[in-house]
């Protein structure tokens, strides 16, 4: 199982990040090293640099990134798309450790994934 992930600045919700530690996982936040500002771009770059899955609720702008970047022969790590409906930062959270159980490091490399 993937024990590390990268949350884009949108998903940095602090019950979202406590649960995925509670699960043993390591998550770098978009918002760390002056991040926050950065573009959807930069923010895949700086994951796909660091070898982690991307988290982001960002749909319509990493479905086209990522349509790019394949376009282009350029890979990532993944990205992890969940849904903004109504659900808890746990249950969230809980969706992504199941994928992350689900998929080995090459299951996640270019996929999208929504949870």
């Amino acid at each position: 199982m993937h024990r590390f992930v990268y949350l884009d600045a949108d998903s940095c919700n602090a019950r979202i990040v406590r649960r995925l530690e509670s699960h043993g996982i390591d998550v770098v936040l978009g918002t760390q090293d002056g991040m926050e500002h950065a573009s959807d771009e930069t923010h895949l770059q700086r994951a796909t640099d660091l070898g982690r899955p991307i988290v982001t609720a960002n749909y319509g702008d990493f479905l086209r990134i990522s349509r790019q970047r394949a376009a282009a022969g350029n890979e990532h790590g993944g990205i992890i798309i969940w849904t903004q409906n109504v659900r808890s930062p746990e249950s969230v959270a809980d969706s992504v450790v199941e994928v992350l159980r689900e998929r080995s490091e090459g299951g996640l490399r270019n996929a999208l994934i929504w949870v």
